[in-house]
């Protein structure tokens, strides 16, 4: 199934907390580009991808993605 990347968010979010994105290794999204699947082998991979994912989202939602600062004092 095809998700926008807020619909998506909110899938892997019930994914994590049923454990199913253990059974699963990809999810599909559409966005005006067409369609993109995205996949993961380990937790890790499911994390740097659902970090990805909620950055989208909050660009469909019209929202500002959060950005990290580095450290203060540094050049």
């Amino acid at each position: 199934m095809a998700f926008t990347f807020v619909e998506l968010k909110k899938q892997m979010e019930e994914d994590l907390q049923s454990g199913a994105f253990r059974t699963m290794t990809s999810y599909t999204v559409s966005d005006s580009g067409g369609s993109r699947t995205i996949s993961y082998k380990s937790f890790d991979d499911w994390e740097k991808q659902y970090s990805f994912v909620c950055a989208k989202a909050a660009v469909e939602m019209g929202k500002r993605p959060y950005v990290g600062r580095g450290k203060m004092g540094t050049r």
